[in-house]
């Protein structure tokens, strides 16, 4: 329990807690050196780099104080031992004053360091926000573009479909109309007109539905023409140049009265297209026997003409009449030019 020498006490003083005071004069501690950068860095990895730089003073400095704080605690305990002299306590209290510079540097460096790299971090802040903003707008619009090519897409597939849908419905008209062609050479137009009719429920869209329309109306058409051509046969008889002639007609049979006098009911459902072409030319082509016909129905006529001869006129001939005779229609009432030819699309009349 005996103290040692004062001569012991003060080597073991210089081995165990003297502070390397010389040792930290000859190596200085220096910042380390940034390593070279091939490329430039982003502006946020600068940033960051940056802000690692400025606190290295700060961290020197913080563990420089910790390691004067451990030596004034070594210096403190050396105080304590009884077999201190004067001098020895003397030289104690000198090393105890010469770790206050130390620490007033570090706490005088403090503020400024922490104040710059509080700058450092804040400009980290709005770069990280002015990032985040941007990656917010992007995905945003990247958003947009996805929702709208989607949305156009859909557009498409659906406009796509209800093409598909609209010709369907068309073409469902068209069909029926085709599949009756034989009634239609017979003149059998109520049945046709039936079958038409049927249509009308299935068909939901606007197309198929005026499709349907303009189908019945050509029908009806051909329907009024008959009736029309009874009327006239029986008004002044037609006379072919074969010398046949039509006595009489009705709505079942002509009477046809040959060369030799002989009369001969036939069914209208052998009047065929040949025969009707005569009627057609005879009855209102010609200038003189169409003069007879009141303006309206001279129009109608001609138009009901037309649509026989697009109907059952495979030839160019018959082209050509279809359109010769619509040409005069809509030439007799322009006001009706727009739906004779919505009537009639397969012909192409001039303005």
């Amino acid at each position: 329990t005996h103290a040692p020498p004062a001569e012991a006490e003060a080597d073991a003083d210089d081995a165990t807690n003297a502070p390397p005071a010389e040792a930290e004069a000859d190596a200085p501690e220096t910042d380390p050196e940034p390593e070279p950068e091939a490329e430039p860095l982003p502006p946020l990895a600068q940033l960051a780099r940056d802000v690692h730089l400025e606190t290295l003073p700060l961290r020197r400095a913080v563990r420089q104080a910790h390691e004067t704080v451990e030596r004034g605690e070594a210096i403190w305990l050396e105080l304590q031992a009884g077999s201190n002299t004067t001098e020895t306590i003397r030289e104690a209290v000198g090393r105890l004053q010469s770790l206050q510079a130390p620490l007033q540097a570090a706490a005088n460096a403090a503020p400024g360091i922490v104040a710059a790299t509080r700058q450092k971090l804040e400009r980290v802040a709005d770069e990280l926000r002015r990032l985040t903003a941007e990656r917010e707008r992007e995905e945003a619009e990247a958003r947009r573009l996805a929702a709208a090519r989607e949305a156009a897409e859909a557009e498409e597939a659906r406009q796509s479909a209800e093409r598909a849908a609209v010709l369907g419905e068309i073409n469902q008209v068209a069909e029926t109309v085709t599949a009756q062609r034989e009634a239609l050479l017979r003149h059998d137009y109520k049945d046709v007109l039936r079958d038409l009719r049927r249509l009308e429920a299935d068909l939901k869209r606007a197309e198929g539905k005026e499709a349907l329309r303009l189908a019945v109306k050509r029908v009806t058409g051909l329907q009024d023409l008959r009736t029309f051509l009874i009327r006239r046969l029986n008004e002044k008889p037609f006379k072919s140049f074969d010398g046949w002639r039509v006595a009489r007609a009705d709505e079942r049979t002509l009477t046809i009265q040959a060369t030799s006098g002989r009369k001969t009911d036939v069914a209208w459902d052998h009047v065929g297209i040949r025969q009707m072409a005569e009627f057609i030319k005879f009855y209102i082509e010609d200038e003189q026997e169409a003069r007879a016909l009141l303006l309206r129905e001279r129009f109608a006529q001609t138009l009901n003409a037309a649509i026989y001869c697009v109907t059952f006129g495979d030839s160019e001939a018959a082209r050509a009449m279809a359109a010769t005779l619509l040409s005069k229609a809509v030439t007799m009432m322009p006001s009706e030019r727009d739906a004779s030819l919505r009537l009639l699309p397969e012909i192409t009349v001039e303005p």
